[in-house]
């Protein structure tokens, strides 16, 4: 059997981000069944800057409902996208949209983190940003959980 030689690279790095804003570019999109049987986006974010962080990974839901999809659209908004306004009810009652739009699309992120009781700790976004808007790119020194 042939033998081959190749670099295993560094160790993948699954602890959370330090709070605070980071650049992200959406990686994929798609639309799925959340475990209680409602509609959702699921979105990947890889992290552009602070440098030290790129490559990372940040995952982010949208549950389509109407009480949660100010999320969704404050997403939207961010990387680019309109959306109809608010008196506009007929063309927010019928909104279509491609997650393939999001694809390749940069944004900031507010990330905090999570600890949930028998999970590991996880980033999670509190709020979307155009990546030319919002607070300056940084976060905190240390990881706490």
């Amino acid at each position: 059997m042939p033998k081959i030689t190749a670099s295993l690279g560094d160790k993948t790095n699954f602890e959370p981000i330090p709070g605070g804003t980071v650049l992200v570019s959406v990686t994929t999109a798609e639309a799925t069944t959340s475990s209680n049987g409602k509609e959702m986006i699921r979105a990947r974010l890889a992290v552009i800057a602070p440098e030290q962080y790129a490559r990372r990974v940040i995952f982010t839901n949208f549950t389509i409902q109407e009480n949660a999809m100010w999320a969704l659209e404050n997403f939207m908004n961010a990387i680019g996208i309109d959306t109809p306004d608010a008196e506009d009810t007929a063309a927010r009652a019928e909104f279509e949209l491609d997650t393939d739009d999001f694809l390749g699309k940069e944004l900031k992120v507010g990330i905090a983190i999570e600890q949930n009781p028998g999970f590991n700790a996880q980033n999670v976004v509190r709020q979307y940003y155009a990546s030319d808007a919002g607070p300056a790119l940084g976060v905190a020194e240390e990881a706490t959980v």
